[in-house]
């Protein structure tokens, strides 16, 4: 081996040395100026808050963390026990290209990639469920064949994407269907079982009560609203051939649509944002250049976020339709809700298709339900107007509360979701009511 054989893997050990190194001075100086009180100074106001805060903190470590690997690694380039395999890899003048390239690239990507994080990924929570995806008609909908979390639960979804066994697209003879739209109320959210949802609950009812066979489409899908129901009763529903429909009505179906896009806010759905997806999807969950990409592409197309936040101060909250019935924000929340119902009251009109309507109530609700169901006088006022068959399950769960000594919470497992005692308690209501207003033909004595 030549003198000059010798020194080419010494000079490339030192070559490559002097890049890492500069790598680590450079995280390290990032470390130093990307901290809380040079960020403010940059946005004084507001200051940073708590989860981006911890964000820059941890940013900041892994800035450290990588500047010393980089560091160490230029260490061990360096020793001459590794000259020959240097001389094999580095002595080549286009591997040393290719590592100034990567160096160049990788870089400045990794500093911007983890400058982000704080303000775009870190501030989303973990997805929880990979059961909902994307709709052009519904915005979202469960995704057929899926089998995953959703609360504290494992749940199934059907080959139709709906809760509960697989049902043949037409109805067999001798047959009662039902047809269920609704939210998450009317999935059962949190039930373990989707036996334990109030609408296959009615089904046992019913089929004891009349001796026939009764099937149930479950269509509640969380977040759901009557624009939702009208869309899914017009794409899907009406291919099952339901003998009736009916509406489970919750009073956040007044309010949460005010946050898509679509009703002028910025969302695509609480659902969509526990879920992934889509491979976009993904990678602007975990990816912080690329969730800032599609803000700035958002920012353009929407405009600036000031106005995002002028809409979430006008946002009606499920509160204010009991305390403050009149207030002008409340009342075009309801004019947009009762468009959609009429609607969706319109379609099955021109299907010959009862509708029946059952308003849930908020547990906030029992605390004074004769000065508190402003919500719930609406909806029975738009139901008389349009001889739509009505259950408002306040008065009747209020006194089955009181005559059983119970509180809100033995029925429900939180501010509006059913328990399974609930649940059961909720599908005689429903049962009966199916039953006295003959809405299926001569099945029920009276």
């Amino acid at each position: 081996m030549t003198a000059g054989d010798r020194q080419e893997p010494q000079q490339s050990g030192r070559l490559a040395g002097k890049l890492l190194r500069g790598s680590a001075l450079v995280l390290v100086l990032m470390a130093l100026l990307f901290n809380r009180y040079s960020l403010g100074l940059v946005d004084p106001n507001p200051p940073l808050d708590p989860i981006t805060a911890r964000g820059v903190w941890a940013t900041q470590k892994t800035f450290v963390l990588l500047g010393l690997m980089a560091w160490l690694l230029a260490e061990v380039v360096h020793p001459t026990a590794l000259q020959e395999r240097l001389r094999r890899s580095f002595g080549r003048p286009r591997a040393l290209k290719l590592l100034l390239l990567a160096i160049l690239l990788a870089l400045p990507l990794t500093i911007l990639e983890l400058a982000l994080r704080p303000f775009t990924t870190d501030r989303l929570g973990p997805k929880s469920t990979t059961i909902f995806i994307k709709d052009p008609d519904l915005g979202w909908k469960l995704r057929p064949g899926a089998s995953g979390h959703w609360g504290e639960v494992e749940v199934e979804i059907n080959e139709h994407g709906l809760r509960g066994p697989a049902l043949a697209r037409e109805r067999a003879p001798d047959t009662l269907r039902i047809l269920y739209l609704g939210d998450s109320v009317t999935f059962g959210y949190n039930l373990p079982s989707y036996r334990e949802a109030f609408p296959h609950r009615v089904e046992d009812l019913l089929e004891e009560r009349a001796g026939l066979a009764v099937e149930t489409i479950n269509a509640g899908v969380g977040g759901y609203s009557p624009w939702q129901y009208e869309a899914y009763l017009r794409t899907a529903g009406l291919a099952f051939e339901p003998d009736v429909v009916v509406v489970g009505f919750v009073l956040n179906d007044v309010t949460e649509k005010f946050e898509l896009a679509r009703y002028g806010g910025a969302g695509e759905g609480w659902q969509l944002s526990q879920s992934y997806y889509s491979l976009d999807d993904y990678l602007a969950h975990n990816m912080a250049i690329w969730a800032a990409l599609k803000r700035v592409g958002k920012r353009l197309r929407h405009g600036s976020s000031p106005g995002v936040a002028a809409l979430k101060r006008e946002l009606v909250s499920v509160e204010e339709l009991a305390h403050k019935p009149n207030a002008p924000r409340v009342r075009k929340a309801w004019n947009a809700t009762l468009l959609n119902l009429d609607l969706l009251a319109t379609l099955c009109a021109e299907n010959d298709l009862p509708l029946v309507l059952v308003a849930f109530p908020f547990t906030f609700q029992f605390q004074d339900p004769t000065r508190l169901d402003a919500p719930q006088r609406v909806l029975a006022k738009f139901c008389s107007g349009r001889g739509i068959p009505y259950l408002d399950l306040l008065p009747a769960l209020t006194s089955h509360i009181r005559e059983h000594e119970l509180r809100p919470r033995d029925l429900f497992i939180d501010v509006d979701h059913p328990s399974e005692r609930g649940s059961a308690i909720i599908a005689k209501l429903i049962a009966d009511l199916l039953a006295s207003e003959k809405l299926l033909g001569d099945l029920f004595d009276q």
